[in-house]
């Protein structure tokens, strides 16, 4: 990197839980189609996300699944609307 020490972030959007029966279904369904999830079995949880990037030297991870950004992260308006 250029400058190593800028502070940074990203987002990523990854499934998880392809054991549990909604997981099982997506990552069929997927597969069915020609879009299998390459890594969803390398990274099958949030631990495993955020373990897959401070194995890399991310000092600081956070990962929240969809359900906690809609119940918490999410403003009340933007909830109502959706």
């Amino acid at each position: 990197s250029a400058v190593p020490d800028a502070p940074s972030a990203f987002i990523v959007y990854e499934q998880t839980n392809p054991n549990d029966p909604f997981g099982k279904v997506m990552v069929d369904n997927l597969m069915r189609r020609g879009c299998p999830l390459l890594s969803i079995h390398d990274y099958p949880t949030l631990a495993a996300q955020q373990d897959r990037y401070t194995d890399r030297g991310w000092d600081k991870v956070v990962a929240f699944d969809m359900n906690s950004v809609y119940d918490k992260h999410l403003d009340i308006k933007d909830v109502e609307r959706i």
